[in-house]
């Protein structure tokens, strides 16, 4: 990763010299949010480049799909505002309530009833289920087709498929080893790192990182001119 890693660790370290981040009148609810799904991405990357350097790049695609998801939700809350406040929360609601139902089933020892009922209490939760673009394929709308392709690159090595074991064999070599990758982490951390950042700045006052950002993107499109034509 030699091309692609200084700038990858530079990108990395954008959101921590931020001293303060003033959100725009449509996202005073979301802000925070934004700041955190931006935070899981850059220590999400961090987290990627560690298990390369470490040799476990066969491991990697459950991170690399959380990455993506992460940077679609920015697009996501970019695009839609603070109108994801509510669902987002009554979704939140609906995950603790089913994890107290299996809490419970399981016997796992004592539920924290008084925690679970003061957690649903404030999520907004109303029983309906309704999605709202929870799930993936719906957020995608604001995404791109690189996504949904990265998207379905890591998740058929995340679950346990054909695809998440053929990685450490090879029908010409009997031996364990690692074939072919689907997934170019050496692109692969740059490019979505890029994303949710610039996704981050665009919901803040006075947007930070412009010149960074800009070079990120030449840099990007050097390396891949098809970039050119997804990246804003």
């Amino acid at each position: 990763m030699d091309d692609l890693r200084p700038l990858t660790e530079r990108l990395m370290l954008l959101q921590d010299r931020l001293d303060a981040a003033y959100f725009r009148p449509r996202y005073k609810t979301v802000g925070r949010l934004a700041h955190g799904w931006t935070k899981r991405v850059s220590r999400g990357v961090g987290a990627i480049l560690a298990g390369v350097d470490a040799g476990y790049s066969g491991e990697l695609s459950p991170m690399g799909r959380s990455v993506v998801e992460h940077v679609v939700a920015l697009k996501w809350l970019v695009a839609e505002g603070d109108r994801i406040n509510s669902p987002l929360r009554t979704n939140y609601g609906l995950q603790i309530s089913k994890l107290g139902e299996a809490w419970r089933s399981a016997s796992a020892g004592s539920v924290d009833e008084a925690g679970l009922a003061a957690a649903i209490a404030s999520s907004e939760h109303d029983d309906h289920g309704r999605d709202h673009f929870q799930q993936f394929a719906h957020r995608v709308v604001h995404g791109n087709e690189e996504d949904l392709l990265m998207y379905n690159a890591t998740l058929m090595e995340s679950h346990a498929t054909y695809r998440s074991a053929a990685v450490y064999w090879s029908k010409k070599d009997p031996k364990p080893t690692a074939t072919e990758e689907w997934v170019n982490w050496e692109s692969f951390c740059p490019l979505y790192l890029y994303q949710g950042l610039r996704a981050y700045s665009g919901i803040l006052l006075a947007p930070p990182w412009k010149e960074e950002l800009a070079a990120a993107r030449a840099a990007l499109v050097a390396q891949d001119p098809s970039l050119d034509r997804i990246l804003d």
